[in-house]
């Protein structure tokens, strides 16, 4: 149990809150706690760096819903029990964020990699931009 001096320097926990923010390139949507990312934009790609420190690749899934939204989830699990704990400011829980981009991508040509727990995904910009003539009805 947690003294109120320990209360007052731990971090709030992860609320199962949704927070949705809108940039010029994208729209984030995220519920458990928050990890650091980037969101490069280029002329052909989307680059997004995600900070996910002590966490394995296994343990995160990527998923690429309608073309354009990106989602990220996974949970960092908590090994071992601390007895003796003064102050918790390593985050631990399920997460997920969702990103819609605003613009399609080429879902057979995304990538991901992870090095020293930086994730890197590419997601390249969809080349077709199919014209579709729409008969207008009586």
């Amino acid at each position: 149990m947690l003294n109120p001096a320990q209360r007052a320097l731990q971090p709030a926990r992860a609320a199962r809150l949704t927070l949705t923010q809108t940039t010029g390139w994208a729209t984030l949507t995220q519920t458990g706690w928050a990890f650091d990312a980037d969101l490069i934009a280029t002329e052909t790609a989307f680059v997004l760096k995600a900070e996910l420190p002590g966490l394995r690749r296994e343990e995160v899934t990527l998923e690429v819903e309608d073309g354009r939204t990106l989602h990220i989830k996974g949970e960092k699990k908590r090994h071992g029990k601390e007895t003796s704990l003064f102050l918790r400011e390593r985050k631990f829980g399920k997460f997920s964020r969702k990103i819609i981009l605003s613009a399609n991508v080429d879902v057979e040509a995304v990538t991901a990699n992870m090095e020293n727990g930086v994730l890197t995904v590419t997601l390249p910009k969809a080349t077709n931009h199919d014209i579709r003539v729409i008969p207008i009805s009586h």
